[in-house]
């Protein structure tokens, strides 16, 4: 029974070694990005995606995340340290939960688990077309059905109500521009246009 204990023991001290997570400062040679961190800045401009809520109010900021860099190159155990905004620090773990392109650490000669940080930085984006009051989006087209900035350049406008994660909601909005003057907002579903019409290639 004794020598039964004891071997229990030592297994269990063994599987707690092997799930022990080192610090970078631990290692013989700490985890890195493959391709170094040229690489990881690549993915992070090309696969970041900033939350349609920061472009409305302006927010920008970073995000601490910390994780462990597991034997495989894969990550876990991530969460956030220093928060901007719900919508960011979702981004932020989503984006590195996608990112297996690690090196592992090394530890006398073997792969092992390792604690890594990153500071993720939101930078201010621009919306265009869109009213922060109705929370809508306001996009104008001249005659020939090409988007315009200018009302006065307008002939069609179009409405488009989303909501916090700038997706549609609602009724589509239209309405057409004579001598100056706006005609009475309607619901596409009830405006009635011809088939050739330019306008249903907005649509």
């Amino acid at each position: 029974m004794l020598k039964q204990f004891c071997l229990l023991m030592l297994v269990t001290a063994g599987v707690a070694r092997g799930q022990e997570i080192f610090q970078k400062d631990q290692v013989d040679k700490p985890a890195a990005p493959v391709g170094g961190q040229a690489m990881l800045s690549e993915f992070l401009t090309h696969n970041v995606r900033v939350p349609f809520l920061n472009k409305v109010e302006g927010t920008e900021g970073k995000v601490e995340i910390k994780g462990v860099i597991e034997p495989d190159g894969s990550t876990s155990s991530l969460e956030i340290v220093r928060s901007l905004n719900k919508e960011s620090d979702s981004e932020a773990l989503r984006v590195f939960g996608i990112f297996g392109g690690w090196k592992p650490a090394e530890k006398d000669g073997k792969p092992v688990r390792q604690w890594f940080s990153y500071s993720l930085g939101f930078g201010a984006a621009e919306l265009d077309d869109f009213h922060k009051n109705s929370y809508e989006f306001d996009f104008l087209f001249d005659g020939a059905y090409k988007k315009v900035k200018e009302e006065n350049e307008a002939m069609y406008r179009i409405l488009v109500a989303v909501d916090q994660s700038g997706i549609p909601v609602g009724q589509v909005r239209f309405s057409t521009r004579t001598k100056g003057r706006w005609s009475a907002q309607q619901d596409l579903e009830t405006t009635r246009m011809p088939v050739e019409s330019g306008m249903l290639s907005l649509l």
